[in-house]
């Protein structure tokens, strides 16, 4: 692969975007997974975790088993999690877990947990829920805020960020199309695909800084942006 853009000694570091193949992936620090189903009326056929790894139609009635993986040493920490939940994504130490499940009114939330399975609390109160574009809610590199998305009945599918510390939710992107699954570069930019507003494919890769809003193009013709663990490289297809 060639990079579309290199970083030189004394210049400002931003992402550097690789063109990829669509069979290609990158290296990721943990792995969750799934040992009973994401949703009880799911099949084995059609059961995933929304996180990297395998799902197995096994469940029982307390919760759903789940391992975090260290890809490096192998090691795993299984825990037990509520049987409704799917879209799970751990810390980059792997010491929290964030979920999406139903609220009491029936709408998904995003969730955290313990890495034992512990202390399980609801951290965001949308009242139209959050929805997973084909990734799950998304830890930030330093494990102090969550990136989602809702589906807002006027704009369409929005990018918000909710922090750990207090639940206070943001919306931090503004589109004329659907925002859908990208990645953190850095603790506060966040990177992402939309349709291209003058026609419906390919797509546009763009960031947005999530303290400021403000948001840029970083490559055209492309489709789901995937980034680094380092928030360095971006590859897509």
């Amino acid at each position: 692969m060639t990079p579309s853009k290199r970083i030189g000694k004394g210049t400002k570091r931003s992402p550097t975007v690789w063109r990829r193949s669509a069979a290609a992936s990158l290296p990721l620090v943990f792995a969750l997974i799934a040992a009973g189903c994401d949703r009880p009326t799911q099949t084995a056929s059609d059961a995933t975790a929304g996180a990297t790894g395998s799902s197995n139609a096994e469940s029982d009635a307390v919760g759903q088993t789940l391992s975090i993986v260290d890809v490096a040493s192998g090691e795993a920490t299984a825990f037990t999690a509520p049987l409704g939940a799917s879209g799970f994504d751990a810390t980059v130490d792997g010491s929290m877990v964030a979920y999406t499940d139903a609220d009491g009114n029936g709408n998904d939330q995003v969730f955290v947990m313990d890495a034992d399975g512990s202390n399980q609390r609801q951290l965001t109160d949308s009242h139209v829920g959050v929805t997973i574009m084909g990734s799950p809610p998304q830890w930030s590199p330093d494990g102090s805020r969550i990136a989602y998305w809702v589906s807002l009945r006027a704009s369409g599918v929005e990018l918000f960020i909710v922090r750990l510390k207090d639940g206070v939710s943001t919306r931090v992107t503004h589109e004329p199309n659907d925002v859908y699954e990208g990645g953190w570069a850095s603790d506060r930019s966040f990177v992402f695909s939309i349709s291209n507003p003058k026609s419906s494919y390919p797509l546009l890769a763009r960031s947005v800084d999530v303290e400021t809003g403000g948001t840029k193009t970083i490559a055209r013709d492309v489709s789901t942006p995937e980034v680094s663990p380092d928030g360095q490289q971006i590859a897509i297809d």
